[in-house]
C-alpha cells in the first residue's frame, strides 16, 4: 500500500512516479518506516536472510523474532521465515526440511 500511495501522491503532484518495485517476497526498503510496527517489513512470518549474500543482508527479522530456515533448498541457500524467539507460538511452523532437486521441476521435500 505504501508503494502505490506514493504512485498516486507523485500522480497528483504532476510528477512522474516511480514504479521500479522490490522483491515480491518483502517490501522495498524505502517502505521501512512506513511499514514500522507491522508485519510486512521485518515481522513475524516476513521473509529472511541468513545466508552470506551481502544483497540480502538487511532482510533480517524484528524484535522478538528470528530467522529460521523452514524450507532449505540448494536454490534459495539461506532464506528463512521470522518466528517466535521465544520458542514456538500457535501460528509458527512445527516441520522443517529441505528441498531436493534432481533436475528442474522434480523438487522433493
Amino acid at each position: 500500500l505504501p508503494r502505490r500511495l506514493a504512485i498516486v501522491e507523485q500522480f497528483a503532484a504532476g510528477q512522474h512516479p516511480d514504479f521500479s518495485r522490490g522483491f515480491a517476497a518483502r517490501p522495498d526498503a524505502k517502505f521501512a518506516e512506513v511499514l514500522k510496527g507491522t508485519d510486512l517489513y521485518n515481522g513475524w512470518g516476513s521473509i529472511c536472510y541468513r545466508g552470506t549474500d551481502e544483497s540480502f543482508k538487511d532482510w533480517s527479522c524484528g524484535d522478538g523474532l528470528r530467522c529460521a530456515g523452514v524450507h532449505e533448498g540448494a536454490i534459495h541457500p539461506g532464506f528463512g521465515t521470522c518466528v517466535s524467539e521465544a520458542g514456538t507460538a500457535v501460528g509458527d511452523p512445527v516441520e522443517f526440511g529441505e528441498i531436493k532437486m534432481s533436475k528442474w521441476g522434480s523438487d522433493q521435500y
